[in-house]
């Protein structure tokens, strides 16, 4: 039987740990229960999350989640480097949610229309509860860098001896 590289063992662990923690790819749209666009029109909404830094200062939070609901429909967006998020919706009436964690989610209600544009800015106010620094979901990730430091010296020794 060939013997397996530990590397190789290593490397497909943290492939599929980031893969099942969400941690590789970033959606931009998420759509929950989608609604077939055949019914009525559709609008845009889009603006930006700001949030005031330690200083008192605005500035724009990247990935932060906005999500549109109507009570039975749930749209999601990431926002990116600059804040911005931009999402199209069936027509219809929303609570726009703008979430991050270290500051209070703020909800905005929207009437969406077809062709319409609404621009929603967000201003977050700090929470003032501590984000841990260390995620729950980033644990099996550090254990397997630790396997590998772990597999990589003692194959070095090895090599040595």
């Amino acid at each position: 039987m060939k013997r397996v590289s530990y590397l190789a063992v290593v490397v497909v662990i943290a492939i599929t740990t980031l893969l099942s923690t969400g941690l590789a790819f970033a959606h931009t749209q998420t759509v929950k229960n989608s609604l077939p666009m055949q019914y009525g029109g559709s609008g845009y909404v889009f603006g930006q999350v700001l949030g005031f830094d330690q200083y008192n200062y605005l500035v724009p939070i990247s990935w932060a989640k906005v999500i549109a609901t109507n009570g039975v429909f749930t749209f999601a967006a990431s926002t990116g480097g600059d804040g911005g998020y931009g999402m199209y919706l069936p027509a219809g009436y929303y609570n726009v949610t703008a979430l991050e964690p270290g500051f209070v989610p703020h909800t905005i209600f929207v009437a969406v229309s077809d062709g319409s544009s609404s621009s929603i800015n967000f201003y977050l106010e700090q929470s003032h509860i501590p984000v841990p620094e260390f995620q729950p979901q980033m644990i099996l990730m550090v254990i397997v860098i630790a396997l590998t430091a772990t597999l990589l010296a003692k194959r070095t020794r090895k090599r040595t001896s």
